[in-house]
């Protein structure tokens, strides 16, 4: 992607496109994408994102437009997500930054781990940001005093060589 044009990502053509014309639609590749994807302007306003990132995030693209990476994250790791912007803007054009950290959808708090990149324009300047929900990271449920602690008349029960306390009639 070259330049983002209207707060659309334009067109680009590379030498190997699949029809033989040398046409490859990256658009496509975005709004098609099998992840989570958004795209947002150097100081963290939204300017687009695929269905995948509106479905995940509970909104469209034009409620998204109305906020930044920044109001999707959670308070408490605002710190590092300010870090993760830091470091890319001033890093090497291909770096890459991932980190964990609770966002806040429509549908409530959700922990994910996400990856940005910072996409720089033809003279090196910062143009966009495109970030990226790698994986959705569940909630551990703190487990029970049974289930740290089975009954004793379970202990053994299907491990060979260990005696069973369960006896059947």
């Amino acid at each position: 992607v070259t330049a983002l044009q209207s707060g659309r990502a334009s067109t680009v053509t590379s030498g190997s496109g699949s029809s033989g014309d040398g046409f490859i639609d990256y658009r496509l590749i975005f709004s098609q994408g099998c992840v989570p994807m958004a795209i947002s302007t150097v100081d963290g306003r939204f300017l687009d994102c695929n269905s995948l990132f509106s479905h995940f995030s509970g909104y469209s693209v034009e409620e998204l437009r109305e906020r930044s990476i920044f109001t999707l994250t959670h308070p408490e790791d605002m710190q590092r997500t300010f870090g993760a912007v830091s470091e890319l803007l001033a890093a090497a054009p291909t770096s890459t930054r991932t980190i964990t950290k609770r966002c806040t959808m429509k549908t409530g708090i959700q922990r994910v781990t996400t990856s940005m990149s910072l996409v720089r324009d033809a003279r090196g300047d910062p143009a966009f940001f495109v970030c990226a929900v790698l994986k959705i990271v569940a909630e551990q449920p703190q487990p029970s005093l049974q289930q740290m602690h089975p009954p004793q008349s379970m202990m053994g029960m299907g491990v060979p060589g260990v005696a069973s306390a369960y006896m059947p009639p």
